[in-house]
Parts: C-alpha cells; sequence; structure tokens
C-alpha cells in the first residue's frame, strides 16, 4: 500500500510540475520534455546501477514501480493534456514550428484548472499522512501553490466573454470569416470550421482584446494566403464579418505567430496594449 502511495504521489508531483512550467510558458512544452527526459534517464541510470550490483528481481521490479512508472505515466498524461507530441514530417511546403494548429479553448482550461487545483488538495494531503521526511513539507508547500494557479487560472477564464476563429481568405484581397467557438468545446480543429483541404490554413495568431467592462474577448487568426477564388459557400460553419479592427491584420505574418493585446472602447476605438512574436 505504501508502495502505491508513494509512486501516486510522485506521479502527481511531476505532472504538476510540469503543466505548471507549461502553463506559465504561454504553454511551451520545451521545458517541461527537457525535465522529463532528465528524469527519464536518472531513474533508468539508477535502475542499471541496482542491476549491476546483483539486485535481485524483486527489487527491480519494486524500482520500476517506486521510481520509473511514475515518470512514463506522468509524461503519457501529461503528452494527452497537451495535445500530443509534435512529430516531424517531411513536407514540401514550409510550416510553422512549434505552434500547435488546434485551439484549445478557455473551456479546456477551465477544465485542467480545476483539475489542477483538485490534485494541489489531494496531493497535499496524502504527502501530510504518508510522508515522513523534509519531502512532506516540500510537497505541502509546492501543493499550495499548484491550488493558487490553479484558482488564478480559473477566475483569469471567467472573465474570458467570447472566443472566436478569425479566418482570413486571400492574400492581396483579403476577405475575413468568424467562426464562434462553442461554449462547452475543449477544442477545434481547422476541419470544424474549414472544410476544404486544398488549402493549407495557417494559424498566425491571437488578438486579446478587452472591452470597457473588463470582459475578455479572444479571436484566433487563421489564415489562408491564396489568390485563388475560394467558394465559401460550402463553408457553412463560416460568416464573413466586416471587423472593426482590420487594421490589426497587418501585423501578422506567414510563418510567424503573434499575439495581440488591444483595449476597445464602446465607441469602436481601438488601443494597441501589447505586439509579441511568439513564433
Amino acid at each position: 500500500m505504501d508502495l502505491f502511495i508513494q509512486a501516486f504521489i510522485s506521479f502527481g508531483s511531476y505532472l504538476m510540475l510540469t503543466y505548471f512550467i507549461y502553463s506559465i510558458l504561454n504553454r511551451n512544452k520545451t521545458i517541461p520534455m527537457v525535465i522529463f527526459v532528465f528524469l527519464l534517464i536518472s531513474e533508468t541510470v539508477q535502475l542499471i546501477r541496482w542491476i549491476n550490483l546483483g539486485a535481485n528481481i524483486t527489487i527491480i521490479i519494486f524500482g520500476i514501480m517506486r521510481y520509473l512508472l511514475p515518470v512514463v505515466l506522468a509524461f503519457v498524461i501529461f503528452i494527452r493534456l497537451t495535445g500530443g507530441l509534435n512529430v516531424p514530417k517531411l513536407q514540401t511546403t514550409k510550416k510553422l514550428k512549434g505552434i500547435q494548429t488546434d485551439v484549445q479553448t478557455s473551456y479546456q482550461t477551465t477544465l485542467l484548472s480545476t483539475l489542477l487545483g483538485v490534485f494541489g488538495i489531494v496531493f497535499g494531503f496524502l504527502g501530510y499522512l504518508f510522508v515522513e521526511d523534509w519531502s512532506k513539507y516540500l510537497i505541502m508547500g509546492f501543493s499550495v501553490i499548484i491550488l493558487i494557479v490553479g484558482i488564478y487560472f480559473f477566475m483569469k477564464q471567467s472573465l474570458i466573454q467570447t472566443e472566436q476563429v478569425i479566418l482570413i481568405i486571400g492574400r492581396d484581397d483579403k476577405r475575413y470569416y468568424t467562426y464562434d467557438v462553442p461554449k462547452k468545446k475543449l477544442s477545434v480543429k481547422i476541419n470544424d470550421f474549414f472544410k476544404n483541404d486544398q488549402y493549407i490554413v495557417d494559424p498566425i495568431g491571437k488578438i486579446i482584446s478587452f472591452d470597457d467592462n473588463k470582459k475578455t474577448h479572444i479571436y484566433y487568426v487563421y489564415w489562408v494566403a491564396t489568390n485563388d477564388k475560394i467558394d465559401m459557400l460550402k463553408e457553412k460553419e463560416l460568416r464573413e464579418s466586416h471587423l472593426s479592427f482590420t487594421q490589426i491584420f497587418d501585423s501578422f505574418e506567414k510563418y510567424h505567430y503573434r499575439i495581440i493585446t488591444i483595449v476597445e472602447d464602446s465607441k469602436g476605438r481601438i488601443e494597441i496594449k501589447s505586439n509579441k512574436k511568439i513564433k
């Protein structure tokens, strides 16, 4: 029983640590992946050392269950939560590396924030009950931090009023189409709003808009950079829109990803607060 609880606490600690870092680094997986590689190498080397010292099969199985398995399980769950591995593929067309094409909605973030807070409470409680050495206080302290972070992200997501996908069609003569993200949808894939697979749809950025009431509106920006005449009548999920901030789209570029924060007042006046190139 103690073996299971200790392995479970280790699993939760690894998962909370890596997801926490992933969240505060704007959903960048690089550092969490480095942490997992380090943990896997470290635990594997330790098991090899035991084998070389002549440990019996029982000790080896204990080591796998107690030390290696929690890392592997935490890695698998982390990858599932963050949209999978980015496996390099041979391509003839230049792609924007490191940016997911899927939208991770605010509903998904709210659920994960709730899960993060629950994990913080559960693992802090288990650490208090079953861990005896100094690591008890480390686990409890980290659990409190995770709980606070979970609450912060939950409150932040509660301010989001609407989410929309903006699809720009055209290279020279641009038209703008919008897709309303359903309230309880975990993620949005490109084929949810644009069915035509003959064209490359590039994710080029995100616009975060604040109104007079401090409510947040999120726009996920995609671009089909072609001068072809695309039959948009077949795209039932999209509607052509006349946006009040089309001048902002001049900042976006193909093969780059930007996050632009704006403030829009009741008269439609726009003020750019930040303009960050992510990739």
